[in-house]
């Protein structure tokens, strides 16, 4: 009974690496499209002076997505991929848009100023979240909301 235990944790284990390298593949092709999108919009991309887009930005955008995300996979907590969406100003929005939450992340171009968080939980008015936070505190914040109200 033990060894049959022990080889079906096992074969679960396999599995959950399984899909969650599926889905690390289909992040880097999600986020390769995305960027390139990005990076090629020309400077006024919206005919109202839009800025280009700095590859830095891009690169924190990709880097914070992909932590949120494989922290969650890790957790076995299973959220769909966000919107990456160009700002006229420069910065990047990840948004996501479910039945359960609406969870806005918008990466500014500069460094060092502060990422901005909205995300509400639908019904919920008291999971409500809106905040400014340090790009590397971001993760800390983010991570936990979106397993709160995944569930």
């Amino acid at each position: 009974m033990k060894e049959s235990t022990e080889t079906n944790l096992q074969e679960i284990k396999n599995l959950f690496i399984s899909v969650k390298a599926t889905k690390e593949r289909r992040l880097e092709k999600l986020l390769d499209k995305r960027v390139n999108h990005i990076l090629n919009l020309s400077e006024n991309w919206d005919d109202n002076g839009a800025e280009k887009f700095k590859k830095e930005t891009l690169e924190r955008v990709s880097n914070l997505l992909k932590k949120i995300l494989q922290e969650l996979w890790d957790q076995m907590v299973d959220v769909p991929f966000p919107l990456i969406s160009p700002v006229p100003d420069g910065s990047v929005d990840i948004n996501w848009e479910t039945d359960k939450f609406e969870l806005l992340i918008n990466v500014p171009a500069k460094d060092n100023l502060l990422v901005n968080l909205y995300g509400e939980r639908m019904s919920h008015p008291e999971d409500e979240v809106e905040v400014r936070i340090n790009y590397d505190m971001a993760t800390q914040y983010v991570i936990p909301w979106l397993i709160k109200v995944s569930s």
